[in-house]
């Protein structure tokens, strides 16, 4: 059991028994406020499971509608004109232009890579105190460089959405 700091209640024990007696109440209460937060425990994790079943069927309805209009929107988008966007009355659907750098597996390629940061002056593109590539960093030099090190950079347009739900009335 933890130790406890004690403020001044005005309780005055005369005995050690009487403190012995003091401590086994102490235990009843631990005991008591165990159980209940047991109970309480149980209750939300209950909860939790039900509610997990009940959102289970929406987010999958969810997740096959998104692919839908994600897929609509690939085979249309030339509807959405140099904006790569288009406003709806619920919503709005995009592209947007998502770039990531991508390092090789191989722990020795990325100390290669380390290595060619540290020779060309790049120390920001390094985090410490154990060498690792500092991928935000690296991302804003050009991709010549990137290459030159030997990492790689992908650039895709991702799909993605907005909803306007204050338009349900």
């Amino acid at each position: 059991m933890a130790r406890k700091k004690i403020i001044d209640t005005g309780i005055r024990y005369q005995s050690w028994d009487e403190v012995d007696a003091a401590l086994k109440e102490l235990c009843v209460h631990e005991r008591e406020a165990a159980l209940i937060s047991g109970a309480l425990n149980e209750q939300i994790d209950t909860a939790k499971a039900n509610a997990d079943a009940q959102l289970r069927p929406i987010r999958e309805e969810e997740a096959r509608i998104e692919r839908g209009i994600a897929e609509f929107a690939t085979a249309h988008r030339e509807d959405m004109g140099k904006l790569k966007s288009k406003q709806m009355t619920f919503g709005t659907v995009y592209f947007r232009k998502s770039t990531k750098l991508k390092l090789p597996a191989a722990a020795e390629k990325v100390r290669e890579i380390i290595k060619r940061l540290r020779e060309r002056g790049m120390e920001d593109c390094i985090n410490q105190p154990e060498a690792k590539v500092n991928k935000e960093a690296l991302k804003a030099y050009s991709p010549d460089v990137i290459v030159e090190v030997g990492a790689s950079i992908e650039v895709n347009d991702s799909f993605s959405y907005e909803l306007d739900t204050a338009q349900l009335h």
